[in-house]
């Protein structure tokens, strides 16, 4: 669970290009995430449709209960219809605010409320892609940045040391509880 404040925001990594120039055609894939001010991580999520249904359910996974969220003016967040724009995030106990990016990237009223931190996110994950991976291992890219976001560099090693120990653990135990059922059931 990130503790907050937190950034939202959905950015395109793909998109068709009719004869690869002119026009843009259809968006191919989108993405979800979740950038914690406080820790610095990042939760990042392929997803197909960018609807509040598809959307909240992902911030209520992964932010704390009344935690600050900083987030564009974007539909599946605000309902824009109403003046002042109403939040559909307040409504699960999440103070939210929002910045309408047509005006202004940072507000006027508060230098806290924006959503740079994210879209700074967004352009080292699509400089990276760029130059390194192919759209068929998208979804292996994504749990590589977000593995490079939470584990430090100098703190890599013994992590992955740690899992290996682990996963051996969990798999002899499991192999031998199974070998044992074996054994018995002759």
């Amino acid at each position: 669970m990130l503790p907050g404040p937190v950034e939202v925001d959905e950015a395109c990594l793909y998109r068709a290009r009719k004869s690869n120039q002119g026009r843009l055609t259809k968006t191919i894939y989108w993405i979800f995430g979740i950038k914690c001010r406080a820790t610095g991580r990042t939760v990042v999520y392929p997803v197909p449709y960018r609807t509040k249904n598809d959307l909240i359910p992902i911030i209520r996974k992964h932010v704390v209960s009344g935690a600050t969220i900083y987030s564009d003016r974007f539909s599946a967040y605000f309902n824009n219809r109403v003046k002042p724009p109403a939040s559909h995030l307040s409504v699960y106990g999440f103070r939210h605010f929002g910045i309408n990016h047509s005006k202004h990237f940072v507000s006027e009223i508060s230098n806290q409320i924006h959503t740079n931190t994210i879209e700074r996110t967004w352009r080292s994950l699509k400089e990276k892609l760029k130059y390194n991976k192919p759209r068929i291992e998208i979804n292996k890219f994504i749990s590589e940045f977000m593995f490079e976001t939470w584990i430090p560099v100098l703190e890599r090693y013994d992590f992955m040391i740690n899992l290996i120990a682990w996963f051996h653990r969990e798999f002899f135990h499991w192999k031998s509880a199974t070998f044992e059922v074996w054994i018995y059931s002759l």
